[in-house]
């Protein structure tokens, strides 16, 4: 059955002579029959009927790809072995132009070593639905992943998963729409993720279980003039000397959310967390704040939280190292331990750490893990 249909237009104008291409995507299991009779059915739809009596439009469609997987192993496919690499060096190659739906990238290893990088994933000729990056690591492209503001081409219903993103030339991940879970972006020339150009309004952006750490520009970044949710859920927004903010809303005249829980936003060379309007809807729960230059809000745009913690002390085993488990200095991770939503519930009394990892306790004949609750967040 036919599950999803995207479609790309592009305006073009010479002269006096204008003209519509657009490229439709239908997801799901189709036969050529049916493929033909829905690209049919689009070039008679009302709209469509209405604009050729003033212009030309050429409508073709995308490959029919029912979902495929690169996976690199060691020895065995599937054992998860040493990540084969894929690389290049020559100058503005993308190592992976996505030309389907609903791929899947798992256990690679992406670099780039050329004068003028290319990006690691990029979206070629239109916009991609259902791509999955999991078990990666992408080292010195120029966007690590951009699915975003390319010629208006990006990555919708995306998931990115277990993925480092480091060294790149601009921002570590470009992303419109899904999920960054358990993902490790850091030392990228811009934006550790950014949301920018595009059409597609009221879209989301979940952040969990993720570290983004000492990138050059904002840490997330939704610097879209369109409508949206960004929740952001035990994480951690960490800048440097010389960066920006922790997070950025551009919703000027646009309507967007934050939900923002159990995380540390510290260190950022700007604000912890501001915007260009009020947000529509601002949720702040147990967060934890560490030296952001600027203060932790821009109190002219973002109200107080509940829960807050204030950290004076490094709360992390070794950040320099990539060990963002928590420490047990007082005044640092001691403030995070057992700190975190939902607390009291109307379903029970319960506590996880803030931040990307929980603290293990020590018990007889073993350990018991802490883990989150999403308890009203969003997946």
């Amino acid at each position: 059955p036919l599950k999803n249909v995207g479609v790309d237009l592009r305006f073009q104008r010479s002269g006096d002579d204008q003209s519509i291409t657009r490229v439709l995507t239908l997801d799901g299991a189709l036969d050529d029959e049916q493929r033909a009779r829905l690209a049919d059915i689009a070039e008679r739809t009302p709209v469509t009927l209405t604009l050729k009596r003033g212009l030309t439009i050429t409508t073709t469609l995308a490959p029919a790809v029912a979902g495929v997987t690169i996976r690199g192993y060691k020895t065995t496919a599937g054992d998860g072995g040493t990540k084969p690499t894929i690389t290049s060096a020559t100058n503005s190659v993308h190592l992976f132009n996505i030309g389907a739906n609903s791929i899947t990238l798992d256990n690679l290893s992406l670099s780039h070593t050329a004068s003028t990088r290319g990006h690691g994933i990029y979206p070629a000729a239109a916009s991609r639905f259902g791509i999955v990056v999991s078990d990666c690591v992408i080292d010195g492209c120029n966007y690590g992943i951009n699915g975003e503001f390319v010629s208006f081409y990006a990555f919708f219903l995306t998931s990115i998963e277990r993925t480092e993103v480091k060294n790149c030339v601009s921002h570590g991940i470009a992303l419109a729409s899904g999920s960054i879970r358990e993902c490790y972006i850091h030392d990228n020339g811009g934006d550790g993720w950014r949301r920018g150009i595009v059409t597609n309004t009221y879209m989301g952006v979940a952040i969990r279980e993720s570290v983004f750490a000492a990138n050059a520009g904002i840490a997330a970044n939704w610097d879209a003039a369109y409508a949206g949710l960004l929740t952001v859920t035990n994480s951690v927004l960490r800048g440097k000397s010389g960066s920006s903010h922790g997070i950025y809303l551009n919703n000027t005249a646009v309507d967007v959310g934050l939900m923002l829980t159990n995380s540390v936003i510290e260190l950022n060379d700007g604000y912890g967390i501001t915007a260009a309007a009020a947000p529509i809807m601002l949720v702040q729960k147990n967060n934890a704040f560490r030296s952001n230059t600027s203060g932790n809000r821009n109190a002219t745009y973002i109200g107080s939280g509940s829960g807050d913690i204030t950290l004076t002390a490094d709360p992390w085993t070794s950040a320099a190292g990539g060990d963002y488990s928590i420490n047990a200095t007082s005044g640092g991770g001691a403030l995070l331990k057992n700190a975190g939503l939902p607390g009291a519930s109307i379903f029970g009394t319960g506590y996880s750490d803030v931040g990307p990892l929980r603290h293990q306790d020590p018990a007889s004949g073993g350990g018991i893990i802490v883990t989150p609750s999403m308890a009203g967040c969003p997946e």
